[in-house]
């Protein structure tokens, strides 16, 4: 596919020279240069070097035998974290470097590793009960706060504390004074979340609850919500991030799970929180799903949870940087050879599950390049982290030209129909869902706007899409859509 750059086609005048109507081509995502035959990670070889705009946050190890956490750190990525730098020097090295030390990510601990407790006694974290408020708060006066991108997970595991315990109103009091002032002395920020993902009441689950009772989170102050763990004197207030976890079970549950999480990105956010998503690549779900890895002396099945789809990922990426500032991706596997050996071998998961064939054989046999043990090791979805850069790519090209900019939905239609209206409250989230709809957002900068359609329920058929100016509805954009990708471009005004 011919790679695109930001175009400005052509400008006309319609009819009775009212409206100013200008032809759009949206940006494709995809390198010319990629591969996706070749099952490697390639998007450190092929992508150019990025630098996202302050404030955003992008975390992905480096996938690529060969490839350094400061190769993928000039691609765009932005946090580094303890696991994966133990080849190059580890923690330390990148602690005591002035370019890497305030960029540390915790990389999702759990409660055990937080408070680093002795160990279960029959079985039980807690075998004196939960700490008590001085404990807890010695706690928070212990924890190591290197990191600036800090991520629980804290809210599953035989250790865990439920999320509305008081032990996480005293520690979180602790640990924060302490980020407010590291914060005040060196004026780096820091983002804390609780946890990877979220549970919220049901009137913050969309398609779980009534539109109306949805709608009334957009037409009343925050502090009427219904109260979560979030709101003033609850036990996760003092933490300034909130992150959805993208981790999807089956395929239909695909649109009102990642509506429902960007709904509550833009809630979150009007409570003073800054959000994001935490993106696991695949389905938690693969009945009848194999993936096939080709060899030149064979060809390996493995039945494993089904990648999202392809565009969906790109979009989520994309999504992550235009409604938040975090994107995180978490079950790549590390410095995976371009041979595609050794392959991981976790018995209780894949024996039974795998195939070998090799050339010319009609029954299968015993793998060869099985590796139980140690790192580097290949998995037969290494190509994933490459999607997901192409959408974090996307969108600093085009968003992150008007970064900071004022955010609108827009007005549009398809095929000449009619017209879509933005809501007046800023629930465009809600009426995609109950509307079974896409959606058309902007952001203003100066004299540029992005423009940004996705639509999670479309089908596979080119769309003509007409979208109004925000704030000039003189001003209109034609171009055309396809799937349920996102679909981005930068015009000036």
């Amino acid at each position: 596919m011919k790679k695109l750059s930001l175009l400005l086609l052509s400008a006309s005048l319609m009819t009775g020279g009212l409206c100013a109507q200008t032809a759009i081509q949206f940006v494709n995502p995809i390198p010319a240069a990629f591969d996706g035959a070749t099952q490697i990670p390639q998007f450190a070889d092929i992508c150019p070097d990025m630098t996202l705009p302050s404030g955003h946050i992008y975390f992905k190890p480096p996938t690529k035998k060969g490839w350094t956490t400061q190769k993928v750190m000039a691609k765009g990525v932005t946090h580094w974290a303890p696991h994966y730098v133990g080849e190059e020097g580890g923690e330390g090295a990148f602690r005591s470097n002035p370019l890497t030390s305030k960029k540390e990510y915790n990389n999702v601990p759990q409660i055990r590793h937080i408070f680093g407790l002795p160990g279960p006694v029959n079985g039980n974290w807690w075998p004196n009960g939960y700490y008590n408020e001085d404990q807890a708060r010695q706690k928070g006066r212990e924890v190591s706060i290197s990191a600036r991108m800090w991520v629980g997970e804290t809210m599953e595991g035989d250790d865990y504390v439920p999320e509305d315990h008081p032990i996480w109103n005293w520690f979180y009091d602790e640990l924060i004074n302490r980020y407010e002032t590291q914060k005040t002395q060196d004026g780096v920020p820091y983002y804390v979340a609780h946890n990877y993902f979220t549970r919220f009441p049901i009137a913050y689950q969309v398609g779980l609850d009534t539109r109306a009772n949805h709608e009334v989170l957009y037409n009343t102050p925050w502090q009427n919500w219904p109260v979560t763990n979030y709101h003033p004197g609850r036990s996760l207030s003092r933490t300034n991030t909130v992150l959805e976890g993208i981790y999807v079970n089956a395929p239909d549950l695909v649109t009102q799970q990642l509506l429902g999480a960007i709904m509550r990105m833009e809630l979150m956010q009007k409570m003073g929180k800054f959000t994001g998503l935490f993106q696991f690549n695949v389905h938690e779900w693969h009945p009848g799903f194999a993936s096939k890895i080709k060899y030149t002396d064979g060809t390996f099945y493995r039945s494993d949870k089904t990648p999202l789809d392809p565009n969906i990922q790109i979009a989520l990426a994309f999504l992550a940087h235009e409604y938040g500032t975090i994107f995180i991706e978490w079950g790549l596997n590390v410095r995976m050879s371009d041979t595609k050996k050794p392959v991981d071998y976790y018995p209780p998961m894949h024996i039974g599950k795998d195939f070998w064939f090799p050339t010319g054989q009609s029954e299968p046999s015993s793998f060869p390049y099985y590796s139980e043990n140690g790192s580097n090791r290949y998995s037969a979805n290494a190509y994933l982290g490459d999607i997901t850069h192409f959408g974090v790519a996307l969108w600093n090209a085009t968003g992150g030209q008007v970064a900071g900019g004022t955010s609108y939905y827009a007005t549009y239609k398809l095929d000449g129909g009619n017209w879509i209206n933005r809501q007046a409250n800023g629930s465009d989230i809600v009426a995609s869902f109950f509307e079974k709809r896409g959606l058309c957002k902007v952001r203003i900068l100066g004299n540029k706007m992005l423009i940004c359609y996705f639509n999670f329920f479309g089908d596979n058929e080119p769309h003509a899409i007409e979208v109004q100016h925000p704030t000039n509805s003189n001003l209109r954009y034609t171009g055309t859509v396809c799937g349920n990708g996102v679909h981005a471009v930068v015009v000036n005004f």
